[in-house]
């Protein structure tokens, strides 16, 4: 009984990860045009494609790295894919820099 249990309930959970989705996707802009989604290389042309094949759904929170001087064009056009496929919880980051000063 408690074997029939416990593979009905590693079941499930394995089952229902894949509909629910994930609660997070991470998009890094790399160089050359190239974006990074949750590890796996694309292109601004596949990047819904992409976002959806890592689990991403419209209430997905989607959180773009975009590193310093990068142009706000790259924002743009990132932003107006996500949304176009229905995706409304895009937060754009930047790298945080640290300086240390050192007295003498």
């Amino acid at each position: 009984m408690m074997v029939a249990v416990a593979c009905v309930v590693g079941c499930q959970g394995c089952g229902t990860t894949g509909r629910q989705g994930t609660s997070k996707v991470r998009i890094s802009v790399l160089s050359e045009g190239k974006l990074s989604v949750n590890g796996r290389v694309t292109t601004t042309p596949k990047l819904t494609k992409t976002v959806k094949a890592v689990g991403g759904r419209p209430d997905t929170a989607i959180e773009v790295s975009i590193p310093p001087g990068a142009p706000q064009a790259v924002m743009v056009t990132i932003t107006r894919e996500l949304r176009q496929a229905g995706y409304t919880k895009i937060l754009f980051v930047r790298p945080r820099q640290a300086r240390v000063v050192v007295p003498e």
